[in-house]
């Protein structure tokens, strides 16, 4: 991609299919991991879990060491089994797809860009129904989930002690007092 990036950091909220982030990187480094990591928790809060592959930039000590610090838990596919990677491997064939729709619009079919990249993943949260043809795009579901409250955005708010499971996603609601009767306490 650009005649540059070798490799994307694709990170995708398995229960809305909201693409969070497409970076282009030289080389999977933890660095780079763990930068990108630190800049969507301090952006949209740190998540309860992380899914990933085996890939050593996450299971290197400097990425758990941050993990902990936001504590969130860490879990790592079987090595050799891709089918556990579904829901990312999904987003990342529709984020090909569109990266490659677009450079050939652009009149440079195969050849992507950054811009592409970013375009494919703006136009997937858009268009995207991972729910079937009647649910919502991924911009629709992630967006009730984090509509802003004063000052939780882009601060460290560790999980609180109650997890509401819903349907559809895992969410929390710390300043709610009631508790619904589907509700986990961790």
């Amino acid at each position: 991609m650009d005649g540059v990036y070798l490799r994307v950091l694709a990170v995708r909220d398995l229960a809305s299919g909201m693409m969070l982030l497409t970076m282009p990187m030289t080389r999977a480094t933890s660095e780079m991991v763990r930068g990108a990591l630190e800049m969507l928790f301090r952006m949209h809060g740190s998540p309860l879990v992380i899914k990933s592959d085996n890939g050593s930039p996450f299971k290197s000590k400097a990425t758990k060491a941050l993990l902990e610090t936001y504590r969130v838990w860490l879990l790592l596919s079987p090595p050799g089994t891709p089918p556990y990677n579904g829901g990312i491997e999904a987003g990342i064939g529709g984020m090909t797809t569109r990266a490659h729709l677009e450079s050939f619009r652009q009149g440079r079919p195969g050849e992507w860009t950054c811009d592409d990249l970013e375009g494919a993943r703006l136009m997937a949260n858009l268009t995207a129904r991972p729910q079937g043809l009647y649910g919502p795009t991924p911009e629709e579901a992630w967006s009730p989930r984090h509509a802003c409250r004063p000052g939780r955005a882009g601060r460290h708010r560790p999980h609180r002690h109650l997890t509401r499971i819903d349907r559809s996603r895992l969410s929390y609601f710390p300043e709610e007092g009631n508790f619904p009767a589907n509700s986990l306490f961790l």
